[in-house]
């Protein structure tokens, strides 16, 4: 059954970039932030295709070239496997803040290693990759289709966010990733796009995301990414992770919830946002039967 908005008037500005849509040609961005519910692009897909559907279709958006695990799928493009590239995120084992990327996941390579991902049935005539400048930085090599590479250079004096824009024909499309053996590569994932007017939908969900990990995410460098997607909405569905967390309390939910939403209030005041409430979720009883 449909489930009512408690505060619809919060979706003004996404309500205002739709009509642009439809008024001035313009285009209205949303992006998706969950944990595996939400990385499995299941649901994402859903809302992705009936908007661009109904106002047009500016291509996938986001998507991570190396697979953050196993059964990572993403509907309208295939990710194949990769070698060589180390995924990082936020964990047990990793509780300081670090340029995770726009997705709290970034892909560490120190010498040889690639990735390659195509579009399936979607169509492309934008691409980006989404990398960390450091110094340091070794080369990445970036193959289009059939045309000649391009080598890609990652040093800089200083870290920060950096991206490298490749104009395409619109259509079907194949990248493959390469790095050298000439210093450390991190790259934080790709984007798809197409020109023109429509919707297009980012989904930046990861397996075992949970509210408090955009606080571990270096500020500067998953902002600046963040902002080149011009988002005119916000979806979050945090919660379900959070229930194995039995040595937080509830307060200490509410207040890593309340800083995370803080968070990107403050970076992107102007954007609408939108919560949603855990799933249901299915455990086995003594019996071995599924309940809530």
């Amino acid at each position: 059954a449909a489930m009512a908005i408690e505060h619809p008037e919060a979706l003004a500005a996404f309500a205002s970039a739709l009509r642009r849509v439809t008024s001035e040609g313009g285009q209205a961005r949303i992006v998706i932030y969950g944990g595996s519910h939400t990385a499995a692009d299941l649901y994402p897909s859903v809302i992705r295709h009936a908007f661009q559907r109904g106002f047009g279709d500016l291509g996938h958006g986001f998507v991570m070239p190396v697979p953050p695990f196993e059964s990572y799928w993403q509907s309208g493009v295939h990710i194949e496997p990769s070698e060589g590239f180390a995924g990082t995120e936020p964990s047990l084992k990793r509780m300081g803040v670090e340029p995770y990327g726009i997705a709290g996941m970034a892909f560490d390579s120190e010498g040889t290693a690639n990735a390659e991902l195509f579009t399936e049935y979607s169509r492309a005539s934008h691409i980006s990759l989404l990398y960390l400048a450091q110094p340091g930085g070794g080369s990445v090599t970036l193959q289009v289709d059939a045309f000649p590479a391009t080598v890609l250079p990652t040093h800089a004096l200083e870290a920060h966010a950096a991206s490298y824009d490749i104009g395409v024909q619109d259509g079907p499309h194949r990248l493959r990733i390469d790095t050298r053996e000439d210093g450390p590569v991190r790259i934080f994932g790709v984007v798809l796009e197409r020109e023109g007017a429509g919707v297009i939908l980012d989904q930046l969900g990861l397996a075992g995301a949970k509210a408090r990990h955009p606080l571990l995410w270096t500020e500067s460098v998953w902002r600046d990414l963040l902002a080149s997607r011009r988002p005119n909405l916000f979806i979050f569905s945090y919660g379900n992770n959070e229930t194995d967390d039995h040595h937080l309390t509830e307060a200490q939910h509410i207040a890593h919830f309340d800083a995370m939403l803080e968070r990107f209030r403050r970076n992107f005041p102007s954007t609408a946002c939108l919560v949603m409430a855990p799933t249901d979720r299915l455990l086995p009883d003594a019996a071995g039967n599924l309940v809530t």
